[in-house]
C-alpha cells in the first residue's frame, strides 16, 4: 500500500495575486482590479513547471464584491495539465470606524489531462542498449478528469486614523481554507492519491506610512500556507 498528496502551485509574489490564496480578498479591494501571473521552476531542465494566473475583482458599490480566477499548471515531460477557472463572492463588513471585515467563498471546475504516452518506466531500459523493453504498468483508460471545488476565507483590515498627521498603520491579517470540497477526486491511478489535497493559508500585509504627507513607508508581509 503506498499513498501520495500532490501540491497546488507555489507564487513568490503573493501579495500580488490575492484572489488565489484567499477568495475574501475581493471584499477588501476597492474598485476593480487586474492580477496576471507567470511562474517557471527549474526552467534549465526539459518540460520544467509552468504555471500561468489570470485573476480579476470588481466590487459593486460596496455591497458585495465578485472576483474571477483562470489558472494553468502544467508539470514534468508526461505533460500533466491541470486547469480550471473559478469565481468567488465576497461580502465586506463594517465592524466598527476602523476595522472591515470580509468573508468570502470560491466554486471553481477543473481538469487534468496526462499524456500516457510520454511516461518512461526504468522497467523499459537495458543497461546497455537503452529503452528496448515494454512496461508492465497497467496504463488507465482515462487520460483526462474532471472536478468541481470549493473554498472558503475570511479578512480583517484595519487602519488608524486618515487625517492625522501622525504616522498611520494599517494591515489585512486573513486565512482561507482551499479545497474543502474536492467532487470526485481527480486522481488517475490508485485509492489512496489525493490528487487536490485540503490548504490553509494565512497571511498578513501591513503598511506603515509616515512623513508630512504620508508620503514615505514601507510594507512588510508574510504568508504561511500547508497542503
Amino acid at each position: 500500500m503506498y499513498s501520495a498528496n500532490s501540491q497546488d502551485p507555489v507564487f513568490s509574489s503573493f501579495y500580488n495575486n490575492p484572489i488565489y490564496y484567499n477568495p475574501a480578498s475581493p471584499g477588501i479591494i476597492r474598485g476593480t482590479d487586474f492580477y496576471l501571473n507567470y511562474r517557471e521552476q527549474w526552467p534549465g531542465i526539459p518540460q520544467s513547471n509552468r504555471s500561468f494566473n489570470f485573476s480579476a475583482s470588481t466590487s459593486f458599490c460596496g455591497l458585495f464584491s465578485l472576483g474571477f480566477i483562470a489558472s494553468s499548471n502544467i508539470e514534468g515531460e508526461s505533460m500533466l495539465k491541470t486547469t480550471y477557472t473559478g469565481i468567488s463572492i465576497a461580502v465586506p463588513v463594517k465592524i466598527s470606524k476602523h476595522i472591515l471585515l470580509s468573508g468570502g467563498i470560491s466554486t471553481s471546475y477543473g481538469q487534468k489531462r496526462i499524456d500516457w504516452d510520454k511516461i518512461e518506466f526504468d522497467d523499459e531500459f537495458d543497461k546497455l542498449f537503452g529503452k528496448v523493453y515494454p512496461t508492465g504498468f497497467d496504463f488507465p483508460d482515462e487520460n483526462r478528469k474532471s472536478y468541481g471545488d470549493v473554498g472558503f476565507g475570511l479578512e480583517v483590515q484595519a487602519f488608524s486614523n486618515k487625517h492625522s498627521h501622525r504616522p498611520q498603520v494599517s494591515g489585512i491579517l486573513g486565512a482561507s481554507f482551499q479545497h474543502a470540497a474536492v467532487f470526485p477526486n481527480p486522481n488517475f491511478i490508485g485509492t489512496n492519491i489525493n490528487a487536490i489535497p485540503f490548504k490553509q493559508v494565512y497571511h498578513l500585509d501591513l503598511w506603515f506610512l509616515y512623513g508630512n504627507r504620508h508620503d514615505k513607508g514601507f510594507s512588510p508581509a508574510i504568508m504561511y500556507e500547508n497542503q
